[in-house]
């Protein structure tokens, strides 16, 4: 069967996920993608393997992109969501020549946008596409009031296995979860990052032994990172290479996800794949899905620093045995999407759609 991803920006994760796809014998795999982009530095290298590729820069490279597609014959689409100009004129054109599955991360919130866009749908979302190809049910939500009559899960996975090695070895070495707190992320407003910042400063103060806050990632807030302003406590990291992520993710004891607007936030899938706590906001799509109060982690209310704090203080003065606790069911989540379970939902629909071709 002969799969096109169309993409925008290159990731870690989708890395992950079209390895796992390429690597089934009976799949041939054609990537189109975005260049890399300074605010996420990601290594070209890593996706050098891509055994058909094309990176576009505008619209006015959809014409080389249809005719790469005439040549590479997909049986199945996947693209990420509607938005771009280059791909919209080509999901016109293989309609009916191929299943078009588009993959969505926003979630409903029932915004006069979203109102406008689900009005519109029929004429400019519905012609794209013959499925919705969604991580949770808020996004499903969200392809119900486009009007998409056939929505399927799992959508989204982070390298599993990389991270779930993190576990493993914590434990078949018995080594207890470190006593530190991680932030991974774009340092952007809508992150919450402020929020974070005064959340640990409450937190250190209430604290008689306080774990330290490691940060990594880049973007507009980075100044609140730097030498001069770094507060006590915070160590950062800059921008972290997704290779070199799971190293980190060895130095922490506990994720935190401040997001003030968060449409999932694959990061979750990350710390639980790596068995660990989880505290979040309930702006986080993923915590339906990832995060279960009290089992492995806390939420707490959106842009409140002192909900936040208390979170903390919490997974803090949790015993061995209730992180152990903690962990065990984050794993027991996370387990539950996985880059193989992606791969298996496309090579399905895949596999139903050349039968009745």
């Amino acid at each position: 069967m002969r799969i096109a991803v169309l993409w925008t920006g290159l990731s870690g994760y989708l890395n992950a996920c079209l390895r796992a796809l390429a690597a089934q014998p009976e799949v041939s795999l054609f990537v189109s993608h975005m260049p890399v982009v300074s605010e996420a530095p990601f290594d070209e290298s890593e996706f050098a393997w891509f055994p058909e590729s094309f990176v576009w820069k505008s619209a006015a490279d959809s014409p080389a992109l249809q005719q790469r597609l005439e040549e590479f014959h997909p049986d199945l689409i996947l693209v990420a969501g509607w938005h771009e100009p280059v791909y919209r004129p080509v999901l016109r054109r293989w309609r009916g020549r191929a299943f078009r599955l588009m993959a969505m991360d926003n979630a409903w919130r029932g915004s006069l946008k979203q109102w406008i866009g689900a009005a519109v749908a029929p004429w400019h979302v519905l012609p794209l596409a013959d499925a919705a190809f969604v991580p949770g049910t808020r996004q499903q939500r969200f392809a119900e009031h486009l009007g998409f009559r056939k929505i399927y899960h799992g959508s989204l996975s982070c390298d599993y296995d990389t991270f779930h090695q993190i576990d493993l070895d914590r434990r078949s070495h018995g080594l207890n979860m470190p006593q530190a707190f991680i932030y991974v992320g774009r340092l952007a407003e809508y992150k919450g990052i402020r929020t974070m910042l005064a959340a640990y400063a409450r937190y250190r103060a209430q604290s008689p032994h306080p774990w330290p806050l490691i940060v990594t990632g880049a973007g507009p807030l980075a100044s609140l990172f730097t030498q001069e302003a770094l507060p006590e406590g915070v160590d950062f990291r800059g921008f972290t290479l997704p290779r070199n992520l799971p190293a980190l993710l060895r130095e922490a004891g506990c994720q935190l996800i401040p997001s003030r607007f968060e449409p999932w936030g694959l990061v979750a899938h990350e710390a639980a794949a790596a068995g660990l706590p989880i505290v979040a906001t309930t702006a986080v799509g993923a915590s339906d899905h990832l995060i279960a109060e009290g089992k492995n982690g806390f939420l707490v209310p959106p842009d409140d620093s002192a909900a936040l704090a208390g979170a903390m203080l919490r997974v803090a003065a949790l015993s061995p045995q209730q992180i152990a606790e903690f962990s065990d069911y984050s794993t027991r989540l996370a387990a539950e999407r996985t880059p193989r379970l992606w791969v298996n939902q496309l090579m399905t629909l895949a596999e139903a759609w050349i039968k009745q071709a």
